[in-house]
């Protein structure tokens, strides 16, 4: 925000300084387009380079800071949303601090961490933004079936080190 900053130095031994807020800055911009990417909603997984127009948000007529997407997701695949394709930041993942799953971050630094989504179920998802509250909605639509989504299991691996990273409830 923009700050009024006043320094009482009349006392050398006790200098005082207050500080009064103005205006305050908006936390999260409002961007045109933002998109969604990963391995969980396209081919490409996270290439910048390939961003097509279905993966761009649109904006919920009448809900300033809204945006919507519906498309295919894959289960156990990861996913995040980019604002700009030259950089991996800014970008809104989901917030690994939030006892709530389905939890923004408005990640602004390469410092944050650069957390995903995932869903458990594949199919046609609606997904809704809220960029100023920092929520999202991911609604299932419609679920593959098994035999289409190719979620039935192939192989089953067992031991420690090669599946400790993988979702062990799974």
């Amino acid at each position: 925000g923009t700050y009024r900053l006043t320094v009482d130095a009349t006392d050398f031994l006790d200098i005082k300084m207050t500080a009064e807020l103005l205006t305050e800055d908006e936390t999260t911009p409002e961007y045109e387009t933002i998109y969604i990417i990963g391995d969980a909603v396209t081919e490409h997984g996270y290439d910048l380079d390939k961003v097509t127009d279905d993966m761009y948000l649109t904006p919920v007529e009448g809900q300033l800071d809204t945006y919507t997407w519906t498309g295919h997701v894959k289960a156990f695949m990861d996913f995040k949303f980019q604002t700009v394709l030259t950089a991996w930041i800014p970008s809104y993942n989901r917030d690994a601090t939030s006892s709530e799953y389905w939890k923004l971050v408005y990640r602004t630094s390469y410092s944050q961490p650069d957390e995903k989504f995932t869903v458990k179920t594949s199919g046609i998802y609606k997904i809704t933004l809220n960029t100023k509250a920092l929520t999202i909605l991911c609604e299932l639509v419609q679920e593959d079936s098994p035999e289409d989504s190719g979620d039935s299991p192939k192989a089953v691996f067992m031991g420690d080190s090669i599946t400790e990273m993988w979702a062990k409830e799974e």
